[in-house]
């Protein structure tokens, strides 16, 4: 038995670098690059509703950046 995964119910979500995709099934998340590079920064898996299609995408930050001093982008102290 062939499986196409393209088509599986088992896909959660799609990472898409254009503004709009052609055919788009319901119970996927489409979302941009940039959620990949900042969990893989992070280490875990981050939630996916911050890089929808079209949304103003969070700081992305260096994780190779050495300072004394470490950023935190304002998002993320609550203010």
């Amino acid at each position: 038995m062939e499986v196409h995964y393209q088509h599986s119910a088992l896909r959660r979500g799609e990472i898409v670098d254009r503004p709009s995709v052609g055919k788009q099934y319901i119970s996927r998340d489409y979302i941009q690059p940039q959620w990949l590079f900042d969990s893989v920064n992070q280490r875990k898996l981050l939630p996916t509703n911050k890089y929808f299609i079209g949304a103003v995408l969070p700081p992305h930050l260096s994780p190779f950046t050495r300072d004394s001093v470490i950023y935190v982008p304002p998002e993320e102290l609550g203010t």
